[in-house]
């Protein structure tokens, strides 16, 4: 049997996704998404991983995480497990809260990272709960612009010094919205399935 090449090493990037099992809603409320992100902000110190952005939605997130000493499984099972066990508890449920183990693509190439930013940014537009990305809530847009606080373990200085050098983050999330930055070739095989968004 031919051997698969490990996909999670020491600084290997990921995007990172779950849905609520059977498509049901997870994160119904302030304090649903707030648990969420403490959670993640535990696993970067725990785990020692790296978040570069992150979207919430109703039924499922996406993630882009550094796993910088190659143990990404290990903080997603934290996380995940955790969230799951809150939420049990919370709304009274009983079973799995997550459609089983996370899934994640490695993002090999810098232009796949760098859109991938845009494409999370951009999904609670895509899928019509906001008109504005200005307006989504819980995405990692609004500590881009500097107006979040409470989220020091999400990383942003590395892909702010990308778009400084490229006319700015607000100008390239414009031009993706606007169709007129194309994802870059072969962007789908890091988003699973784009009607999944």
């Amino acid at each position: 049997m031919p051997r698969t090449a490990r996909i999670d090493f020491p600084g290997a990037r990921h995007h990172v996704m779950n849905r609520g099992a059977k498509g049901q809603t997870v994160f119904c409320n302030v304090d649903q998404c707030d648990r969420f992100l403490d959670l993640l902000g535990q696993a970067v110190s725990r785990y020692r991983i790296r978040v570069h952005g992150f979207a919430i939605m109703p039924n499922h997130f996406h993630l882009m995480v550094e796993s910088v000493e190659g143990n990404l499984g290990q903080a997603m099972k934290y996380v995940c497990f955790q969230y799951g066990f809150y939420l049990n508890r919370a709304m009274g449920w009983d079973g799995q809260v997550f459609r089983g183990r996370y899934k994640n693509k490695p993002v090999y190439l810098e232009e796949h990272w760098i859109y991938l930013l845009a494409y999370l940014h951009l999904n609670p537009v895509r899928a019509h709960l906001t008109p504005d990305e200005d307006k989504a809530i819980w995405t990692s847009h609004r500590a881009y612009l500097g107006k979040t606080a409470g989220l020091e373990w999400l990383t942003t200085v590395e892909m702010q010094s990308y778009f400084e050098s490229t006319g700015g983050y607000r100008q390239y999330i414009a031009e993706a919205k606007k169709k007129r930055s194309q994802p870059p070739e072969g962007f789908e095989k890091v988003t699973f399935d784009s009607q999944q968004s």
